[in-house]
């Protein structure tokens, strides 16, 4: 069985107990599923719901005016607040491994 396949028989398992109204422990009991696969298969795909709701608002760039010298690099580092966490970026950084870095704090936080 695919992936794929695993997901949809698994979204149809969870749609099942939401509607039967039975505690997880009593829908699988009787469904002959373990739960701790259940509650596997509910957190991954909420966390998948969750990042695709995230990427429909998309990621909002701010436009930034900079300086073409090298005084102005020179200047030092900015840092970005991302939640808890701060990210300090320092001149001539890779701003493609950037882009990467905070979108992994944005599924993150």
């Amino acid at each position: 069985m695919t992936l794929k396949q695993k997901r949809i028989e698994w979204e149809s398992r969870i749609e099942a107990w939401k509607e039967s109204g039975q505690s997880v422990s009593q829908w699988c009991q009787e469904h002959d599923l373990k739960s701790h696969q259940m509650y596997y298969w509910i957190q991954r795909l909420e966390h998948k719901e969750r990042q695709g709701n995230d990427s429909n608002t998309g990621t909002q760039w701010l436009t930034l005016q900079i300086e073409d010298d090298q005084a102005a690099l020179a200047k030092g580092s900015i840092i970005i607040h991302l939640g808890p966490t701060s990210i300090e970026i320092q001149p001539g950084a890779d701003i493609k491994l950037l882009s990467e870095v905070v979108s992994v704090l944005q599924n993150q936080c």
